[in-house]
Order: structure tokens, then C-alpha cells, then sequence
């Protein structure tokens, strides 16, 4: 029997079916770390059980080495018959969740018996008919359907993207409980990596993959995010292993966004792997791989030339990005415009992040509700501005995406917050001059000197936008609209405290401008024509139709807008946590900016998991958020709320729509 066979002589069979040409024995025993006299031993055994059998055979020819010939239909059998080359292994880490198992087996096989599941997995038929029923929710939540067919038993149907991303899915579930474990394989290294797919992809040996992308990304100077690699790797040895099996991908990608560098970047990588795997990869799968290599997070370029290549191929979406860091910004009143790490780091995450939304793939951020908790605020503003790239790139960002930006987000204010911008004014020459900068920016580090400039020039400081202006002289208390810190020309110890106890005082006030304790310009986007007190509300859909519809009908927004109202809720959740949920459609339909709100008796489910009781219908412009205050106002009031329950709870006792409508308004100010 096959199965007294050694784990060894399993491990060349799984090797052999990898090569579409003949291989030596000697690059077998350096696979396998075995000498050629145990390689050619093997090989005997392994050939007279498959000509016994029928399953293939072994052929060899002199100076070419050993080759495999087996049909798809044989190699299916051979499968069958040994354990270790199904997924049985693996239900062992699957045991709390039998849907797992099922899944896995049938995104496999594509297509099994109810018998046969039973028996592989050691179940009666009672138990996988009840597994079957989470496993076809399971397998919808991933836009595939499972068919009973006549004939074939159970058949999973859908498009080849979404059983890949399934599978990747339920590797990662895999990977995660093996993490826990600490296998006996060094916890994160490649050869656990690589033994993780091979027991997930019958006995595939990943570490070439792993070898072509690290040559691929030296090649163009860059690194892929930690958390994108692993995902990487699975989907690029899964696109190998489908070619072995002759199970090509069919699906057709030819988004116009693609870039040039992106291209280039698949090209080369697939050079690297048809050598690597002695193969040739058809069309089907280099358009998949474009796909892939095009979702995976570039985290950072090591080579400045091939990151201004990359930005020059994509200098429409460069600009877009900037677009949204200068509306982010003015939201937050914070100047991190000019942030050049935050704008690179925008437009590497997003670049990749758009293609994913594209084919609908949304990657759960685990740090969502620490953030949300943590940088409500900044989360809120950056939550408000996507909805500029929403609007350019005709995507849904949900809040997974929104939570990532943000870290980038406070990343940047800290930054801000933390450079304070000076100006020396010294009429006693250049000379005194430049040493009263040197001197400053010696002992002060986190003091920026912008400049130096004369008493004549008030309004040149007036338009620097510097803090505070350094003097040797009594300018009075204010030049150039800048409070003055009068200095000694030689910059004394007493000098150097007033100047770092002035910078201590513009980081406090930054930082208190930054959670919406600034007072800023009152807008009316409350109306109470527009507030609900509602009972007994049990569908979602129906009250936001009811909600647009009335926006409609008022002239608020045109037509359409429900319709982008209800498309962003399919995409994903608009629950913003605190029993309150901020959905939001369009902003190409919006009229005049205006917040509808629903407050609820009983709470509803929001998305199948959170329940909301608060409902605030946003029709708001962000991209005129520049030009007027609507957006940013209603940031101050959500800021205010999350802060503190009780406010809106004052407000929903009210059970008056015009005076909840007022109550709301006068938060603003």
C-alpha cells in the first residue's frame, strides 16, 4: 500500500508534479536534503507503485533526469487515495468549526458527494448536512453558491477570483491558529511560511515564490508591508498550483488604472518564477498575477529613483491624493498639508487599496475599534474626506480603510504639533544674524527657523505663517500680527527657557485646536423638517429610503442619491460605534449640504452585528469644505458627542424634531 510509504518518497512524488520537465536526481536530493543514492532507492519504489496501480508512471532518459507523466483525472485518484494529499491534516486545526473542513474540501475539489465528505472527515451524514448549512452561508458572505447536482453531488459555482480569495481566507484562518501553536518551524521565518503552504497546498514548495519576490523587490527598490507578504506568497503558489492542476485562471482583469510600473513589476516577477518553476504561466494566470502583485501594500522604497518612477505613472492619482491630504488638513485645521512622509504614505497604502475595492476585496484592519476608541476625532475628519476619493474614484471606502488612514493621519499632526516655526528679526547685520540661528537651532531642536528678516518687514512675517518671532530688541508685545520673545544678541540660558516655554504653548494650543475646542463659524445643517423620533422600526433600507426620499423631495439632493446611499451600505458598515451610524451617498447629488437624523426607540441591527439607535443621514459636500464650514461643524459635533453619551442623550429626550434640530445646531458654536 501506498500509504506504508515513507513521508520522504510522498514529498518527491509532490515535487515531481511540480516540474513540466525532466529533473535530475541530483536537484531532487538537494530539494529534499537526501543523497542520490536514497533518491534513486525512492524513485524505484514510488514507480513500481504507480504502474501497479495505474496512477502514472516515472520515465527517465539519460543526462535529463526523471519526469512524472500523470493525467488530471490520475492525479485526482492519487490524491484520494493518500491522506497527506488531502486536506484531512488539516481538519485536525479546523475541529471547533466544521464548516471549515466542508469548505475547504469542496474549494478543493470543486465538486463531492455528501457520502464522500462523511467519510473523509469521519462524520455521519446527520452531522456534514448540519456543518453544510453554516458552510453555504459561509461560502455566500464570499460571492460563491453550492449547488446540489445530480450526478456530482455538491458543486461550488462562482468566479475563479472569488474560490482563490476564498482560499486565502481560510489560509489565513489557518495560519492564524498555527501562529497561536507556535509550530516546531521558527515562528515567522520563511521555512514556517513555507511549510504552511505545503500542508495547505499539497506538499507545494513555496520557497521559490518567496525567493522571486524578494528578487523582485530588490529589482525595484522597494518592500512589501509585513501583513501583505504572507497573502502574497499563498496567492502566488495557489495560482502555480492551479497550474499544475491544470485549473487556469479564466476571469478577465483589464482595469485602464493598472500602471505602468505595476506592469513592470508583474513582468519581471513572472520572468523570475517561469525560471524558478521551469514553467511556462499562461495569459489567465499573468493577468491574476497583475492582480495580485497590484493589491499587495508597498510599505516603503528603499530606491528614491524608482519611487519617482512609480509616482510619474500614476501622477493623476499622486495629485488626487494630495488633493486629500490638503482637505484633510482643513478639516482639522492642522497644517499637515506639507507633510511629505504623510503624502508618500497615503499614496503607497492607497494605490494599493483602491485596486483592492475595485474587485470588492476588503481587508479587515484588526486595530478598527482601538482606533475608532482612541482617535475618534482625527478618525471622524479622515472619514469625511474619503468621501472626496469616493467621489473621484467611484469606490466605497469602508471604515477599515479610513482607520489606516488615520494613524497615518496622527502620525502627521504629532509631527505638526511638534515643529514650531520661528523668525529672527535683527537689524545688527548678517553676521549677529546667522549666530542668533545657529545658536537657536543648537540648542533648540524642535525649533524650525524659517527665516531671518529686518523691522521693515512686518509683512513679510505677517505672511510667513511662523508662530512666534525671535528679536534682540524690544519690537513691543506683537510684529508682523506674531508675538515677539525679546532675546539677548548672544542668546542667554534665560533666553533659551522663554523660547522652548513659548514652543510648549503653540503645542498645547495646536493640540486643543485639533479636538474642536477652537471656536469656529456657525452653519445651520440641522433642520427639524428633517429629524425623526421613530417607533418600531425593524428594516433599515426602508427608513433610509424614507430619509432620502424626504431630502429629495426638499430640494436637498437630486436624483440618484438614494440609490449611492444604499450601494455604499451592500459595500460595507457606515456604524460609527456609540449606538450611532453615519450613512452617506454621493457627493455629485448633493444640493445644499443638510444632516437628516433618526433617532429610534429600540435600536436596529446596523450591519447583521452592531445595533444603532441614532441614525445621521450626511449630505455634505466635502469637496467645498474649503470654501465653507458644514463639514468641519459637523465634525465639532461629533467630537463633542463621542466625548461625552450625554449629550446626545439631552438631545433625543427633546422628542421635539425643531428643538433637537436647534439643540444640534447650537453645538457648533
Amino acid at each position: 500500500m501506498f500509504s506504508k510509504i515513507s513521508r520522504r518518497e510522498r514529498e518527491i512524488i509532490n515535487l515531481l508534479h511540480q516540474q513540466d520537465e525532466y529533473v535530475t536526481v541530483q536537484f531532487i536530493a538537494n530539494k529534499i536534503h537526501y543523497s542520490e543514492k536514497t533518491v534513486r532507492n525512492d524513485l524505484k519504489k514510488i514507480s513500481n507503485y504507480l504502474s501497479h496501480a495505474g496512477l502514472g508512471e516515472i520515465s527517465a532518459k539519460p543526462k535529463k533526469g526523471v519526469k512524472l507523466t500523470v493525467t488530471f483525472d490520475q492525479w485526482e485518484k492519487l490524491q484520494s487515495s493518500v491522506r497527506q494529499f488531502e486536506f484531512v491534516p488539516l481538519a485536525d486545526v479546523f475541529t471547533e468549526e466544521r464548516k471549515y473542513q466542508i469548505c475547504l474540501m469542496l474549494l478543493q475539489n470543486r465538486s463531492m458527494s455528501v457520502a464522500d465528505l462523511a467519510k473523509r472527515l469521519y462524520l455521519s451524514r446527520t452531522s456534514i448536512e448540519s456543518a453544510l448549512v453554516q458552510a453555504e452561508k459561509w461560502f455566500k458572505k464570499h460571492s460563491l453558491s453550492l449547488k446540489r447536482i445530480r450526478g456530482k453531488g455538491l458543486v461550488i459555482e462562482g468566479s475563479d477570483l472569488s474560490i482563490r480569495l476564498a482560499m486565502l481566507e481560510l489560509f489565513q484562518i489557518f495560519k492564524l491558529k498555527q501562529d497561536k501553536s507556535r509550530v516546531s518551524v521558527k515562528f515567522g521565518s520563511d521555512a514556517y511560511v513555507i511549510n504552511l503552504i505545503a500542508k495547505f497546498l499539497n506538499g507545494f514548495q513555496a520557497d521559490g515564490v518567496i525567493r522571486c519576490v524578494k528578487e523582485t523587490e530588490r529589482e525595484f527598490g522597494f518592500n512589501f508591508e509585513y501583513h501583505s507578504r504572507y497573502p502574497l506568497f499563498f496567492l502566488i503558489s495557489f495560482s502555480l498550483y492551479c497550474c499544475r492542476l491544470k485549473r487556469q485562471y479564466s476571469a478577465s482583469f483589464g482595469n485602464p488604472e493598472i500602471s505602468v510600473f505595476n506592469r513592470q513589476v508583474t513582468n519581471f516577477l513572472i520572468t523570475q518564477l517561469e525560471k524558478c518553476y521551469r514553467m511556462k504561466i499562461p495569459d489567465g494566470e499573468k493577468n491574476y498575477l497583475l492582480l495580485c502583485l497590484s493589491a499587495a501594500h508597498i510599505e516603503k522604497f528603499e530606491d528614491t529613483e524608482k519611487y519617482e518612477f512609480c509616482k510619474s505613472t500614476e501622477i493623476q492619482f499622486y495629485n488626487l491624493v494630495q488633493q486629500f491630504v490638503n482637505l484633510t488638513a482643513k478639516i482639522a485645521n492642522t497644517d499637515i498639508s506639507s507633510d511629505e512622509i504623510l503624502l508618500k504614505d497615503a499614496f503607497l497604502y492607497l494605490r494599493s487599496a483602491i485596486v483592492r475595492m475595485w474587485c470588492k476585496v476588503r481587508v479587515p484592519n484588526p486595530f478598527l475599534e482601538q482606533i475608532k476608541r482612541e482617535y475618534r476625532n482625527v478618525f471622524a475628519v479622515v472619514w469625511l474626506s474619503s468621501t472626496l476619493l469616493e467621489s473621484e474614484l467611484k469606490v466605497e471606502i469602508s471604515e477599515n480603510e479610513v482607520a489606516s488612514l488615520t494613524i497615518s493621519v496622527v502620525s502627521a499632526i504629532a509631527r505638526a504639533v511638534s515643529k514650531i516655526k520661528i523668525y529672527i528679526i535683527c537689524n545688527y547685520g548678517i553676521g549677529f544674524s546667522r549666530l542668533l540661528r545657529q545658536q537657536i537651532e543648537r540648542q533648540i531642536p524642535e525649533v524650525v527657523v524659517e527665516g531671518i528678516a529686518t523691522v521693515a518687514e512686518a509683512q513679510k512675517i505677517k505672511n510667513s505663517g511662523c508662530d512666534f518671532v525671535v528679536a534682540p530688541e524690544d519690537l513691543g508685545g506683537r510684529f508682523g500680527g506674531k508675538e515677539v520673545i525679546k532675546v539677548d544678541n548672544f542668546l542667554k540660558t534665560y533666553d533659551i527657557k522663554n523660547i522652548q516655554k513659548k514652543a510648549f504653548q503653540i503645542r498645547c494650543q495646536k493640540g486643543q485646536d485639533l479636538v474642536g475646542t477652537k471656536e469656529v463659524e456657525h452653519a445651520m445643517i440641522f433642520d427639524g423638517k428633517f429629524v425623526y423620533f421613530l417607533d418600531n422600526i425593524l428594516d433599515k433600507t426602508e427608513l433610509l429610503k424614507k430619509m432620502c426620499s424626504h431630502l429629495e423631495k426638499g430640494g436637498y439632493v437630486s436624483e440618484g442619491f438614494i440609490q449611492s446611499v444604499l450601494y455604499r451600505e451592500k459595500s460595507s458598515s457606515t456604524e460609527f460605534g456609540w449606538g450611532v451610524a453615519l450613512p452617506h451617498g454621493d457627493v455629485k447629488y448633493v444640493i445644499q449640504p443638510i444632516i437628516s437624523v433618526a433617532v429610534l426607540k429600540q435600536p436596529i441591527k446596523w450591519d447583521n452585528v452592531d445595533e444603532v439607535d441614532t441614525i445621521f443621514l450626511l449630505a455634505l459636500d466635502s469637496n467645498s469644505a474649503a470654501n465653507n464650514l458644514q463639514v468641519k461643524n459637523f465634525y465639532t459635533i461629533l467630537s463633542t458627542m463621542t466625548d461625552s453619551s450625554d449629550v446626545l442623550e439631552k438631545g433625543k429626550e427633546m422628542l421635539d424634531e425643531q428643538k433637537f434640530a436647534d439643540y444640534m445646531n447650537a453645538l457648533t458654536k
